[in-house]
């Protein structure tokens, strides 16, 4: 059987007889479906990826078909969007008509701090608080000083009262007191009389007397309508040409009260004996202690040509202006100062 066997192997005929059998039963079988061939498996890989990815694209418009919805509620919030377009549009709002919408928004921002500084028209009100309405009256007390030290000799007091015809009575009264009536006897009396005037204070007359028995005076007479003014002494008396705005020598240190000082400092001032140009200069803000407290006041001063006279007054800043101290060097360098004590006034009441 093998030799049988053997000698079939090397005959060539048989082995091409055997695979066109084999082939043929092959077939067969595949056509009958017992054997499945996948034709899938000898294409390339790149036609399987292909072929998921048109799925997923056909796929995707269920998403697209979602999405319009989403863009319908956008319409929605676009609309209450709306209105920032208009803040956007403020900015470009001055260049052309909607000006009159951006000032009020501006007004309510920042810059509402610089208008308000800007427009503070207030202010002129408080330039009026600056000067508010004269005193109708006033009644002040002063020490009567002497020297450095400040020895008290006597007592002066001041009284101002404006009538109700636009009339005014200013009345000064100062006496020695102690030891000093044996050398300053009797009292000096002066009075200023005239009309309030919206330039302020107009004297008409003015009395400076002094003496035991009152028997020195000195008086001044303005008759401001032909413009002249007459000095009188037991001399003599004398008249010249009367300027506007000249006072007397107490008159004018009420005179602050209607033109505040530093505004003119340039004053036309007479004693009944003589008129006199007196220029005064501002000498500094300060704070005095006195008897009814700390007064804040505005310190002027007139030196004479020689420099060896000196008239300083401080005028109190929170009462109209009103003289609160008076110093007078003389030319000896003999000091005398008044000083207020007490004042009584409407401001207060």
């Amino acid at each position: 059987m093998l030799s049988r066997w053997l000698p079939a192997r090397n005959n060539p005929v048989l082995p091409s007889a055997s695979l066109a059998l084999l082939i043929s039963i092959l077939l067969h079988l595949i056509l009958l479906g017992f054997i499945r061939v996948d034709l899938n498996m000898f294409e390339p890989a790149q036609e399987v990826v292909e072929v998921r990815f048109a799925r997923l694209v056909k796929e995707a418009p269920l998403p697209k078909a979602e999405k319009p919805p989403e863009s319908r509620p956008e319409p929605a919030v676009a609309e209450p969007v709306a209105p920032e377009p208009l803040l956007d549009d403020q900015p470009l709002a001055p260049e052309a008509l909607p000006q009159e919408q951006a000032v009020p928004v501006i007004s309510e921002s920042g810059p509402v701090s610089s208008e308000l500084p800007g427009e503070p028209v207030p202010v002129v009100p408080e330039i009026a608080e600056e000067q508010p309405q004269p005193l109708a009256y006033v009644e002040t007390g002063f020490d009567i000083l002497r020297g450095i030290n400040g020895s008290k000799i006597g007592r002066s007091h001041i009284r101002y009262q404006s009538r109700e015809d636009g009339s005014y009575l200013l009345e000064s009264v100062s006496e020695a007191k102690g030891l000093m009536t044996l050398f300053i006897p009797g009292k000096l009396v002066q009075r200023s009389e005239g009309a309030v005037s919206e330039k302020g204070l107009q004297p008409s007359s003015f009395l400076y007397e002094f003496g035991s028995a009152g028997n020195k005076s000195q008086r001044a007479f303005f008759d401001w309508k032909n413009q002249r003014i007459t000095l009188q002494t037991s001399k003599g008396s004398q008249t010249m040409t009367l300027q506007e705005g000249v006072q007397d020598l107490l008159s004018f240190m009420y005179q602050f009260m209607f033109v505040p000082p530093l505004e003119q400092m340039e004053l036309s001032i007479t004693n009944g004996k003589r008129l006199k140009s007196y220029s005064y200069s501002f000498a500094g803000e300060e704070e005095l202690s006195t008897k009814i407290g700390v007064v804040r006041a505005m310190h002027i001063e007139n030196v004479n040509d020689d420099g060896d006279e000196k008239t300083e007054i401080w005028l109190a800043v929170d009462y109209r202006f009103l003289p609160v101290k008076i110093r007078k060097t003389e030319k000896d360098g003999s000091v005398i100062e008044q000083v207020m004590t007490d004042i009584k006034t409407d401001i207060l009441q």
